[in-house]
């Protein structure tokens, strides 16, 4: 069941798989809800580029540390680690 809205006679109306409204019988003003789900637009428009996911298992100390840097130079970590291997 899909629940459909009148456009000419202003009836929310729920009705399986036809698009005619049960109160003014009209065929062509039935559209379907707008309630719920994502705006129009709405979210995080893609990146041009995707990125590609790494792990990297360290000491308890060295993650630390790093999380210690990131924090001072407030960036991610992904983005601190880019920035180290590009100045290199």
């Amino acid at each position: 069941m899909k629940e459909l809205h009148c456009k000419k006679c202003d009836n929310w109306t729920q009705h399986p798989d036809d698009a005619k409204c049960e109160w003014c019988g009209s065929l062509d003003t039935v559209t379907t809800s707008t309630r719920g789900g994502a705006r129009k637009g709405a979210g995080r428009k893609p990146r041009t580029i995707k990125r590609k996911s790494s792990t990297v298992r360290l000491e308890p100390q060295d993650a630390d540390r790093l999380r210690e840097l990131c924090h001072a130079e407030e960036l991610s970590q992904a983005n601190w680690i880019a920035k180290q291997i590009r100045i290199n």
